[in-house]
């Protein structure tokens, strides 16, 4: 939704059973998750 360009305030809003750390802790989840992954990386032919 943030990166759909809503902010944080009108995601609360849509949820009101969320708090501004729960969307937090989903940022930092994904940006650990980024970094866990592998990637391939092209051999030179």
């Amino acid at each position: 939704m943030l990166a759909g360009g809503l902010t944080e305030q009108e995601i609360l809003a849509y949820y009101p059973d969320l708090e501004l750390e729960d969307i937090r802790e989903c940022l930092r989840f994904a940006a650990v998750s980024a970094m866990e992954r592998e990637l391939a990386v092209p051999r030179p032919a």
